[in-house]
């Protein structure tokens, strides 16, 4: 992916915490409880509690904070007491209770009313504020933190627990955060690591008694980020809180991933499992726009049962995508940004016998791949809800595409390969020379190689007759010329002001 507007995004972020380092200062148990409250009431929590003083500080007991949700829900979390020690070096240590309950009230199809209930629960856990009141530095660990489904209650009747179960433990967690307070903003930024991450899912519907469960996890994790909160801090309302400085950048990546999926499709057993080498996952938001980038490495799928008659297994070296979008109203033109690529893609050995039991078609491991890059006018703020509900129920977009750079174009399969890269730009005025789209200006460049091997193949196979392959050919020789190399082709695609399309020169339309 061309990075360069998402690492705009991220880096704007990370420049608000490049000062987060906290100096040794002497802190109270009220400036630490201060910050809590202010955090928490910053991301849209509302907090009851009951305040004592102690003889080395403050003790908060009957700590419950609520967060409404859209439709009619809340969350309710309870962390009952809670401790802020003051020690001798200034710092302040933080007693957690080992258990908190969560609860999720929330309307479901048909209006169901829906309550969960989840518990997370901590071992040996230590966390440590140091810093100033307007700075503060928290140092987190635990052993263990598990986090179990307890029940499920639609319209007041409990779902039986062989239905549904979930749980997810995370191994040896460490974290530091540092919060920042300043005029109109609150800025904390984080980084965590664990050792392992297991999960499970089970869950049989039963109206529809498909059993289907889900496990698996990752042998080590890491995460980081800078977030910017405004004053005017509205969850439901994203585009009000960008508008008002929001922005936020973080990362996860994570090391020997797998899952292991089992159900039944029809009636019939199926069962899926996949692992990963590695993977990570980067996403930023901010006046700029919003971007992510993700990426997995030395892929396995594999697939067993349903209608698939034996097991299959496919592979990939690398599946990663990237898209940056500008998501506020500006007469300005802002860069936007896509990537996709699927790297040495093998097929399985038995879809290779259905279409090629000769083996006469190269087997070798497929690649496709996409890099391009442009800039845009967006007409109206894309986060705004009711922007996005009309854009739902007509045609119109909210931008005006301007320009595109192909940086990279690539295609290879079954011996054969094509590649381009190109550069157009769009003249939004004139939607009807190109049938409803801006018309484009500018060059993409092609070049195709193998294909007439792979043509002749195909023929020998029976799969394409004589008369398909030469009018494959004839079209090639069309839009392009011989390459400087055997068996390769050359096409420069040119489109101009007046409309007319070009191939090496010569006009087709």
């Amino acid at each position: 992916m061309a990075p360069s507007a998402f690492r705009r995004l991220t880096s704007s972020a990370a420049v608000l915490a490049l000062s987060a380092t906290s100096a040794l200062a002497d802190l109270s148990a009220r400036d630490v409880w201060a910050d809590w409250e202010g955090y928490l009431t910053a991301t849209g929590y509302t907090v009851a509690s009951r305040e004592t003083a102690t003889s080395d500080g403050l003790r908060v007991d009957d700590l419950v904070m609520t967060m409404d949700l859209p439709e009619e829900g809340r969350i309710l979390i309870t962390l009952g007491t809670i401790s802020f020690v003051e020690n001798d070096d200034g710092s302040v240590s933080i007693d957690l209770p080992s258990r908190m309950p969560i609860t999720i009230d929330a309307k479901g199809a048909d209006d169901e009313a829906i309550t969960t209930r989840i518990d997370v629960t901590q071992t040996d856990i230590q966390m440590l504020a140091s810093g100033t009141s307007g700075e503060l530095t928290y140092d987190y660990s635990a052993s263990l933190m598990k986090v179990a489904l307890v029940d499920v209650v639609k319209n007041g009747t409990a779902m039986p627990p062989e239905s549904l179960s979930f749980s997810l433990n995370v191994s040896d967690i460490t974290s530091t955060t540092v919060m920042k307070t300043g005029e109109g903003f609150r800025n904390y930024a984080y980084d965590s690591t664990a050792n392992a991450l297991v999960y499970d899912l089970r869950f049989d519907e039963p109206e529809n008694p498909d059993l289907v469960t889900l496990s698996g996890g990752v042998d080590g994790i890491s995460m980081g980020g800078v977030v910017n909160l405004p004053e005017i801090a509205d969850p439901e309302d994203v585009n009000l809180m960008v508008k008002s400085g929001l922005s936020a950048s973080g990362e996860i990546s994570t090391i020997g991933g797998r899952m292991d999926l089992s159900g039944q499709e029809d009636g019939e057993p199926i069962e899926v499992s996949t692992s990963s080498e590695s993977s990570y996952f980067a996403a930023a938001i901010g006046a700029e726009g919003f971007g992510y980038d993700l990426s997995q490495k030395n892929i396995a799928v594999n697939v067993a049962g349903g209608d698939i008659p034996i097991p299959l297994t496919t592979t990939a070296a690398e599946f990663s995508s990237g898209v940056f979008l500008p998501v506020l109203a500006s007469d300005q033109k802002q860069p936007y940004e896509f990537s996709f690529t699927l790297a040495d893609f093998t097929a399985p050995d038995f879809l290779w016998n259905l279409f090629d039991p000769g083996g006469m078609l190269p087997h070798d491991p497929a690649t496709v791949s996409l890099d391009f890059t442009g800039e845009l006018k967006v007409l109206e703020d894309i986060l705004d809800p009711k922007v996005a509900e009309r854009m739902e129920n007509s045609d119109e977009t909210p931008f005006e595409l301007l320009s595109m750079v192909i940086e990279g174009l690539e295609v290879a399969a079954v011996g054969a390969l094509l590649e381009g890269s190109g550069e157009l730009t769009f003249d939004n005025s004139d939607t009807t020379t190109f049938d409803g789209l801006p018309r484009p200006t500018g060059v993409v460049d092609l070049r195709v190689a193998g294909v007439n091997a792979l043509l002749d193949t195909l023929v020998a196979m029976g799969i394409v007759s004589d008369d398909d392959a030469m009018g494959a050919r004839m079209m090639m020789s069309l839009f392009g010329v011989p390459g400087d190399e055997p068996d390769t082709i050359t096409s420069r695609i040119e489109v101009t002001e007046e409309g007319h399309v070009l191939a090496n020169g010569q006009r087709i339309q």
